[in-house]
This record gives C-alpha cells, sequence and structure tokens, in this order.
C-alpha cells in the first residue's frame, strides 16, 4: 500500500480510489475503537499508517486531475507539440498545483490566449497584453486573481525567510578572521540567491564556477583551467583558455565532453548577473571580471 504519494504514482486511478476507500474505512474504524476504548495499540498502528495511505492516495488523485485539465488546456490552444514551451510560459511557479479547466474560456479567448503565448515567447509582449493573459489564465483557474495572491504569498514567504536569516545571524558567534594567504571568499548573500531562486535561477554549480573564477583572478592563476593562462593587459586582469578540442572553454579537472559539468552554461549564467565578461575569439576563450566581481574584489 503506498505511504507517499511517490508510491501512489505506480498504481491506477481505480487501484489509488480503492485503495483511499480501504483507507478511509479503515481510520473511521479505528476513531470509533478509541472512542469506545477498545483500541489497541496494533490499531493505532494500522490507523496511523491507513491515515497516511489515505494522504497519499488523496494527494496523487488530485494531481493526476490537475495534470488531465492541463493537457486539455495544451490541446485546446493548439500546442499539443510544445509542451514544455506552454509550461515555461504559464509560469509553473505560479501555476503549482492549479488545475486548469479549459471549459472556463471560451473559444474566442482561448484564440487570444493562443495569441499572447506567442507574444510571450517572442518575449514582445506589453504591460496590459501580460495582465490580460494572467486574467485569461486566472479564468481558466477558476481565481481570476491568481496572479497577483501568489505573487503576494511569494513575497511574504521571501521577507520571512530573509527576517528569520537576519535572526539567526545575530546570534551566530564571532569568528577569527584569519584567512590562509591565497585563499578567496565569497560573500553570504551568495547563497541567499542559490536558495531564493532570485537573479537569473543562480545555483550552487553557478556558485562553484564563480568560485573558481575568483580563487583564479586572485591568485592570478589559470591553472584550473584546461590549457588556460592568466593574463594582464591594458584592458586589465584576464584568463585566457586556449583551444582544447571543444567547443567551449574545460576545468583541469572535473568536466569532459559527456558534459558533466556544463562549463559555458555556469560561465553564460555568470556573465548575465554581471560577474564576469567573456570574449570568443576563433576558439581562444577570454574571461575577465565583470562589474560585480570589480566591484567585491577590487584588487
Amino acid at each position: 500500500m503506498p505511504e507517499t504519494t511517490a508510491d501512489a504514482q505506480g498504481l491506477t486511478d481505480s487501484q489509488l480510489r480503492d485503495v483511499r476507500r480501504h483507507a478511509e474505512a479503515t481510520v473511521h474504524e479505528t476513531r470509533s475503537k478509541m472512542r469506545a476504548g477498545t483500541a489497541t495499540s496494533a490499531d493505532y498502528s494500522e490507523g496511523i499508517t491507513s491515515a497516511r495511505e489515505a494522504v497519499a492516495a488523496r494527494d496523487e488523485l488530485g494531481r493526476r486531475a490537475a495534470n488531465r485539465a492541463h493537457q486539455s488546456l495544451v490541446h485546446r490552444i493548439g500546442l499539443r507539440r510544445h509542451p514544455l514551451t506552454l509550461a515555461r510560459d504559464l509560469d509553473p511557479n505560479v501555476l503549482d498545483g492549479v488545475p486548469l479547466n479549459p471549459d472556463l474560456l471560451s473559444d474566442g479567448e482561448l484564440g487570444e490566449l493562443r495569441s499572447l503565448l506567442r507574444q510571450r515567447r517572442e518575449r514582445e509582449i506589453t504591460d496590459d497584453a501580460l495582465t490580460r493573459f494572467e486574467e485569461l489564465v486566472g479564468k481558466a483557474a477558476g481565481e481570476p486573481g491568481l496572479y497577483q495572491r501568489r505573487r503576494a504569498e511569494i513575497e511574504r514567504s521571501r521577507t520571512m525567510k530573509a527576517e528569520a536569516t537576519k535572526l539567526a545571524r545575530a546570534f551566530l558567534p564571532t569568528r577569527r578572521h584569519d584567512p590562509e594567504p591565497g585563499s578567496s571568499e565569497l560573500p553570504s548573500f551568495l547563497f541567499a540567491w542559490v536558495t531564493n531562486g532570485l537573479d537569473d535561477s543562480f545555483d550552487i554549480a553557478d556558485l562553484g564556477m564563480l568560485a573558481a573564477l575568483v580563487y583564479s583572478f586572485a591568485n592570478e592563476s589559470g591553472d584550473l583551467w584546461a590549457r588556460g593562462s592568466f593574463v594582464h593587459d591594458e584592458l586589465g586582469p584576464s584568463i585566457v583558455i586556449g583551444k582544447s578540442g571543444t567547443a567551449h572553454p574545460r576545468l583541469t579537472r572535473g568536466a569532459d565532453d559527456s558534459g558533466h559539468l556544463q562549463v559555458l552554461d555556469h560561465l553564460s549564467c555568470l556573465k548575465r548577473n554581471g560577474w564576469i565578461d567573456t570574449a570568443n575569439v576563433r576558439g581562444v576563450w577570454t574571461i575577465r571580471p565583470g562589474e560585480r566581481m570589480r566591484k567585491l574584489w577590487p584588487n
């Protein structure tokens, strides 16, 4: 019997409904025994297990219903061949767990939504059109103010996390600061970027790449990079990476042609966030400190 949603995913809808009915009946029976004072330890144990099974079955059935409604909307607006594009454009963070009912939209509204989706994919949507897009999606969700509510919830959550972090840091012990020569340090707000998903989805691998670059510039060394060298010219310091038989920069260790570490993706993210500047001339890559790196590590 499934005690988690993951366990329930291997069962059919009919099996899940049977599990839910049986589990709920067992929970009801256990409660009756508890009220009568005849429940044994085995009854308690069975009741707890059944309650978990009922919740897992209910959650999985709800997830499937939401997914079917979503796929129906995909079909109705004619984008069955582009489900990933649609999922991205429909803002999965806002719509997580929210069922979309195509019957709540008229054919004219579905056509309007299709046009707005195209504008979003091409990044040519105006503020008024984006507001209309959100109204239509909210209507399909049965909640016209869905986007406003979810934005407020996300902002409250971020504020609470920030306040909790400040409070926790206020009680941290003072640490002796005596770094080893040649070491490099990262400010704590970078780790907050990893946890709150801000600034272009800065993740833990991006953080590791930034640490490697900070180390390279601080120690004026290109040793971490395959065919890399440190250069200081009239434009300032840079890491120059020569051709290595691949179309992208590579680290000396930890990355290979099979893509165990997507070096270029992480460099692109750091560039978008203003940490570095990059140039590629005939396969030779040059990496220079960006505005953010120069402000934090001016030397």
